[in-house]
């Protein structure tokens, strides 16, 4: 399967809002039949939660730049992505480096509920289990996409992003700073380096390149992702 980290803008009735997001599609994913030949039959996209935590918790909502994906640091398989964050224009200027876990995003696609909106005057709300097809939409397998029902292929096409935020490794960014004149816009990791060593961030002539040194996950932080699926933490997770 493959991920891809982005950003798009959303236009409510009062205002615009820039949103950061992960994106997946399967590898093996040829579109689906007839009709629906030109789209993909796997493709969802689930919003990135780079944040301070608090009472109101202090949002980085617009993705400046990314690593690849490199070896979490902490045994098994699990990857991570660093990314570079900044606050908007017309708020307190910031800018923070989150990682985000494989792990994590794929229990976001394949765990939990998918957002729905009724009618355009409606807020997002998440599916209820009998609302999702069976088997999942947006699950790989080794099947033909050509084979899937046209029940599971609507149900994608107009509830492409799922519910569950994707929070990061930490409770907190790896790193953040809030000054206008440095404000993050590169960043580069070494996974080579000890886990050891702390996170170096080099600011040159007011850019910015983050160098994340092999950050270390923290366990504790499943409570932190689970936050994002518990009501005190749903309106910023979201």
């Amino acid at each position: 399967m493959l991920y891809v980290v982005t950003w798009e803008t959303t236009l409510f009735f009062y205002a615009k809002a820039v949103f950061s997001r992960v994106a997946r599609v399967c590898k093996s994913d040829r579109g689906g039949p007839h009709r629906f030949s030109t789209r993909w039959s796997s493709f969802l996209k689930a919003r990135l939660n780079c944040s301070v935590p608090g009472e109101v918790p202090f949002a980085f909502d617009e993705l400046q730049a990314t690593t690849g994906f490199v070896d979490s640091g902490v045994g098994g398989d699990d990857r991570v992505v660093y990314g570079v964050f900044t606050t908007g224009d017309n708020a307190i200027a910031g800018s923070a480096v989150c990682a985000f876990s494989v792990d994590d995003m794929r229990r976001a696609f394949e765990e939990g509920p998918f957002k729905n909106q009724e009618t355009i005057y409606s807020n997002w709300l998440p599916t209820s289990r009998s609302q999702v097809p069976r088997p999942r939409p947006g699950m790989c397998s080794n099947s033909s996409s050509f084979s899937l029902p046209e029940t599971h292929l609507n149900f994608i096409r107009h509830h492409p992003l799922v519910d569950w935020a994707v929070g990061g490794t930490t409770r907190s960014p790896v790193f953040v700073r809030t000054a206008r004149e440095e404000r993050l816009t590169v960043i580069e990791v070494d996974p080579k380096v000890s886990r050891d060593v702390e996170t170096e961030i080099w600011i040159e002539s007011g850019v910015a390149a983050a160098v994340a040194a092999a950050v270390a996950s923290d366990k504790d932080d499943d409570d932190y992702n689970k936050g994002c699926r518990d009501s005190e933490y749903v309106d910023r997770c979201r």
